[in-house]
């Protein structure tokens, strides 16, 4: 066969090929089918799990949340220190500095059954934070002459954020003839901010006496303040100097109202009641400072 032919056949051949590939592939885009990929070529498939709440019109639940990690005791701790807890080293307070402080409660006149008197009742204290030395006074001075009187110096500790312990001395001048007691009690700020005193006297030949208080403010506004108070003295044994019986409870209730021009100072104006001496109008001014 002549090299033309071989040629001619060959051309043919390549042709047919051609066509018969242009065939397949218009084919196949008439049927809206792409052509077939290689292995290689192909996606891999997504397995992730399929949300088929969304196909059904229902939203999809929402995911748990963690739960809450509850403190420990040690953590607790360390957020919210013990209050009753007052070592200075522990607080960090070694260096805390020497204050003092002087408050008179009543300091004016008394007025009923006809007579008049002046009265004080004064509270004072030097010391630091938990450690204090005390002292209090009180009396009443009638027609020029001082009817009753005691003074009281006593060491105070602080036993918790609210409360104190007292213990010390007592000397009462009047009435009667001098006579010291040793004394103890516990005064601070009791529940729904009554606060409170309480001392035990106990006193020479057997003498002693109990005696307790309370007073409670009420705001009408920031200066104007109503003070009821209530208290009551219990004697232990016979005391005819000063006009007492075995087991006589002395009751003494009253109310004030001052108004504050200043925090540390505030004119009184007020009511009170004893068991045995009747009623009285007071008047005067607290002061602290």
């Amino acid at each position: 066969m002549s090299a033309a032919i071989r040629l001619a056949c060959a051309l043919a051949l390549v042709c047919a090929h051609a066509a018969q590939a242009q065939h397949v592939h218009g084919h196949s885009h008439e049927h809206g089918h792409a052509a077939p990929q290689t292995q290689e070529a192909r996606p891999e498939a997504d397995h992730s799990p399929m949300d088929h709440s969304v196909h059904h019109g229902h939203a999809a639940p929402e995911r748990p949340q963690p739960a809450r990690k509850t403190p420990s005791e040690a953590e607790r701790a360390a957020a919210f220190p013990d209050l009753g807890n007052l070592s200075m080293r522990d607080h960090g307070m070694d260096d805390d500095a020497v204050h003092a402080f002087l408050k008179a409660d009543e300091f004016g006149w008394r007025e009923g059954h006809g007579a008049s008197a002046f009265a004080w009742d004064i509270d004072g204290w030097i010391g630091r934070d938990l450690s204090r030395l005390r002292f209090r006074s009180e009396g009443r001075r009638e027609a020029g002459r001082t009817s009753e009187s005691s003074v009281e110096l006593l060491y105070s500790r602080a036993i918790s954020p609210w409360w104190d312990m007292v213990a010390g001395v007592r000397n009462e001048f009047r009435p009667g003839p001098s006579r010291q007691y040793a004394a103890i009690g516990v005064q601070g700020l009791a529940p729904y901010k009554f606060d409170v005193s309480a001392t035990a006297y106990i006193g020479e030949s057997g003498h002693a006496m109990l005696r307790a208080s309370g007073e409670y403010e009420l705001l009408f506004t920031d200066r104007l303040i109503l003070t009821p108070e209530l208290g009551f003295t219990l004697h232990r044994k016979d005391d005819p100097s000063r006009g007492v019986e075995s087991g006589e409870t002395g009751l003494h209730a009253g109310i004030r109202l001052r108004y504050e021009i200043r925090r540390e100072i505030a004119p009184y104006i007020g009511h009170e009641r004893e068991n045995h001496g009747g009623g009285r109008w007071i008047a005067g001014v607290r002061f602290w400072f």
